[in-house]
Parts: structure tokens; C-alpha cells; sequence
């Protein structure tokens, strides 16, 4: 579906708004802050300085006029905007499903696994990646309109770009994010996920994270194990997949206390016979896995061998 100048011009101006407000936040102690806040400052100049005062001459301040979708103006947009969001005002239902992607988003998203400073750089570049979905949708004339802004959203990526590659906190928070949106979302709404959920595991996977406690090394070797070795031959296997994974990351952070608690409440709550057959699965699963590789990333295996059978009716 394309996108009207309009829309276009809405999502400049509110995205650009967003970033401006960024930049009240970034302190001026390094040169590389410095030239960030001063970028971020241009923003609202390249945007607006380009229009010309044509029609205000002819027909006066938009702000005293029907407001329509055709007017470029702060006054304008805002206002339109405004009354779109009235006119399109739905409550959100209360689900389970959607509590659950909150509560995963409220602690292992990316940005709330980074620290305050970090997650303002990480915001200000995706900011700009929404500016350029306006902005760059066409190779047109309102592209070459505004074609200082498209250089200036160019160096402020440029200066994200710099602070990503010497700053691993945000290596951290990917690696981290992605290992638990595997093992927590390959079965989105079921027992694993209530488990962790009801047991705060999301929490203390991220204070463990902001901690340091688990070096980037081990986390890379998890994301390796977790992320780039699965097999989901059956939904038998997989759970077992899934069990070995959250194990690891809970031998990782520290929470080997949890183990039992997991584990019985998969016994009261599976069938036997469906056990047996994770169990089975899961045995075949780590032969087939080298162990080399993962010898020193997770326990998970020896748990499974040493407390599985006594949750087994």
C-alpha cells in the first residue's frame, strides 16, 4: 500500500518530534554526545526551513484555518492527527496473550535490557529507521524536497553506528533477547511461558544481564547452542529443546533453586506418557548435539537425568 505526501509529512514531523525530545537527554561529555545533540538539534530547522511563507502571505496563519490533511504546518499535522486518533479510539482488550508479549517486552526487549543512556542512543536510531520508512519511500521530488534532512538522518545513524561498535551492552542486550524470544515463543502461550512469567524469571534474567554476571562470551556461546542449533523434528523434541534451554539460561544467572520448581510443575500438569516421550526426545537430542560445544555453556542435561524420572507417575 503506498504512502500520500501526507502521511509521509505526519510521520516526519511526529518522528522528528520524538528524536528532538531524545535530545534533551544526551549530555555533552564526550565529543561524540556533543556532535549527537547538535545533530538531533538541526532536525527541526531541515523539516521546517525549506517551506516558504507564500501562502501565509496569501491566505494568513494556518492556525486560524479549517485544519485538513493537506496542511504542512506543526499547527496542522498535530491537530490532524489529533483527531484521527479520537475518531479511531478503540479500548485494548486485556487477554492473556497480550499480557504476555507485555511482560516479555517490559524486561527482555532490547531496549529494556540496556542501560538509561543506552537506551536513549537505541531509541534515537529507531526513530531514525521510521524517518527514512517516510522520508525514502520514493525516489521522488518531495525525497529531493527535503534533502538535507535525509543527510542529516545519514550522520546521526553514522554516529549510532560508532557507539554500537564500542559499547558490546548492546551486543549483550540482542544476544540476550534473542536466546529467550527462542526458547519462550517457539510454543507462544503455554506452560513454560506462565512458569517464568509467575515466577519473575524475565525479571532476574535481566538484572542478571545488567549485572554482568554472564560475560558476552557465554552469552554468544548460549545464543549459538540455543538459537543456531535447534531442531524441532517433532513437538515432542522441541519441548524438550525448550526445557534444556530455559535450564541453561537459569544455571547461567544463577537460579539453580527454580529447577524443581519447574520440573514439578510440568509433572502436575503433563500427562506421563507425555514425559516419557520429552525425556526420550530430549536424550536423543543431546547425543546428537556435540558436546564440546556446550560443555560449559548449561547443566540442563544433568538436571533432566538426575530429577525427570521422580515427577513421572
Amino acid at each position: 500500500m503506498g504512502l500520500s505526501n501526507e502521511e509521509r509529512m505526519s510521520g516526519i514531523y511526529f518522528n522528528v518530534h520524538h528524536l528532538t525530545l531524545l535530545g534533551y537527554h544526551i549530555t555533552d561529555d564526550s565529543p561524540v554526545d556533543k556532535k549527537l545533540k547538535h545533530e538531533l538539534e538541526c532536525l527541526w530547522p531541515d523539516v521546517l526551513n525549506h517551506q516558504s511563507n507564500t501562502a501565509h502571505y496569501l491566505l494568513g496563519s494556518s492556525s486560524s484555518h479549517i485544519v485538513t490533511d493537506e496542511v504542512y504546518t506543526p499547527w496542522g499535522i498535530a491537530i490532524s492527527n489529533s483527531l484521527q486518533n479520537l475518531a479511531s479510539y478503540k479500548k485494548q482488550d486485556n487477554d492473556i496473550n497480550m499480557d504476555l508479549l507485555d511482560y516479555f517486552d517490559k524486561y527482555l526487549s532490547i531496549h529494556s535490557l540496556l542501560s538509561c543512556e543506552s537506551q536513549h542512543i537505541f531509541s534515537i536510531y529507531t526513530l531514525t529507521e521510521n524517518l527514512t520508512y517516510y522520508l525514502r519511500r520514493y525516489d521522488d521530488d518531495f525525497l529531493k524536497e527535503f534533502s538535507i534532512l535525509n543527510d542529516r538522518i545519514s550522520t546521526i545513524q553514522g554516529i549510532c553506528f560508532n557507539i554500537f561498535t564500542h559499547n558490546d551492552e548492546f551486543t549483550r542486550a540482542y544476544l540476550t533477547n534473542r536466546i529467550m524470544h527462542t526458547i519462550l515463543f517457539e510454543s507462544q502461550y503455554d506452560i513454560l511461558n506462565e512458569w517464568c512469567q509467575s515466577t519473575c524469571i524475565h525479571h532476574r534474567i535481566k538484572a542478571s544481564i545488567k549485572k554482568e554476571i554472564v560475560s558476552s562470551e557465554e552469552l554468544l556461546q548460549a545464543h549459538h547452542h540455543i538459537v543456531s542449533l535447534k531442531n524441532e523434528l517433532t513437538d515432542a523434541r522441541k519441548n524438550a529443546y525448550r526445557m534444556d534451554c530455559i535450564l541453561t539460561i537459569i544455571a547461567m544467572v544463577g537460579y539453580h533453586s527454580y529447577n524443581d520448581q519447574l520440573l514439578k510443575m510440568i509433572g502436575d500438569t503433563l500427562p506421563p506418557q507425555v514425559i516419557i516421550e520429552i525425556q526420550k526426545e530430549f536424550n536423543t537430542y543431546k547425543l546428537e548435539m556435540d558436546t564440546d560445544e556446550i560443555s560449559d555453556i548449561g547443566k540442563g542435561e544433568l538436571f533432566y537425568e538426575n530429577h525427570f524420572d521422580m515427577y513421572i507417575i
